[in-house]
């Protein structure tokens, strides 16, 4: 049985529970933490790292006291950084084997470079978990959708398909789910005003592929580094343009059995490589490498 590890967190939101969900799917040992006081009250000898996950509008200050503690040794383990939507924020943390940035956005490679903590940064796609995100049999009734926070940087992409497609903004992970199950063309949208070229790699695709259902994507150059978006074995498709979206919309809505074709591969490739597990102990490889020097 490996070493538990801890989920940090100031909050019970998104991301942790795909963490916790899939972890306890996969019966990988683990313990959630909502405080430092909380931490440094454990024994770091019973754990193998610390996940600290937060959002780019948490408490910067909390982030800092968490090295500190780190540096001052009250924490004796690593601390993996959960880095989503991290633009701005490469130099937060110091060059230590004891910190680790986990990061998403493949773009911020040179930023982290610049910042001296390149030897410290995992690189990777997101994950998911098959127990939150499956394939339900039931009727689809929904042609075009699109689930989540709709920006208007983002509405106006899809305004080619206005009258046609559905959106949801803030829903439960259960009715996400069937969303995309109900869905024929799930569309997600990548821009993010952050990112030096507009768009950046969303969780979202990997929750429609994990769902066994077909996501039809604005393009970013991290989804060609976990699906194959061309050929005759494609698992999901992009789009780059609104004209491009628009043909490719309804070329895929007309043809089911090659967009069902297209989901099934999708999903083949979602569950046997990205659970969240998964890429979590491919994390605690590469920690373990850090330590050892």
């Amino acid at each position: 049985m490996p070493k538990p590890l801890i989920l940090l967190t100031g909050h019970d939101g998104h991301p942790t529970p795909h963490f916790a969900t899939d972890l306890e799917y996969h019966k990988y040992p683990f313990k959630i933490c909502y405080s430092l006081k909380e931490l440094v009250a454990l024994s770091s000898k019973d754990y193998s790292a610390v996940f600290y996950i937060r959002q780019v509008n948490d408490d910067v200050k909390n982030e800092e006291n968490l090295r500190d503690m780190v540096l001052a040794g009250k924490v004796k383990i690593p601390i993996v950084n959960f880095m989503c939507n991290m633009y701005n924020r490469p130099k937060t943390w110091v060059q230590s084997k004891y910190f680790i940035l986990w990061w998403f956005e493949s773009l911020l490679k040179e930023n982290l470079k610049k910042a001296g903590n390149w030897n410290n940064c995992y690189y990777s796609g997101f994950g998911c978990s098959p127990t939150m995100f499956y394939k339900k049999n039931i009727k689809k009734d929904i042609d075009f959708g699109n689930v989540g926070r709709l920006y208007k940087q983002r509405a106006h992409l899809l305004d080619v398909l206005k009258g046609k497609i559905r959106f949801d903004g803030k829903v439960s992970f259960d009715e996400m789910n069937t969303l995309f199950n109900r869905t024929k063309v799930n569309l997600r949208v990548s821009c993010d005003a952050m990112s030096p070229i507009g768009v950046d790699l969303k969780m979202g695709i990997f929750e429609v592929t994990m769902s066994g259902n077909f996501c039809l994507s604005q393009w970013t150059p991290e989804i060609e580094e976990n699906f194959i978006i061309t050929g005759n074995k494609k698992e999901m498709d992009t789009w780059r343009t609104k004209k491009e979206l628009l043909e490719k919309a309804n070329y895929y809505l007309a043809h089911d059995n090659e967009r069902e074709e297209i989901a099934k591969r999708g999903h083949d490739k979602c569950r046997n490589n990205y659970t969240w597990t998964d890429r979590i102990k491919k994390v605690l490889a590469f920690v373990e490498s850090r330590s050892a020097i």
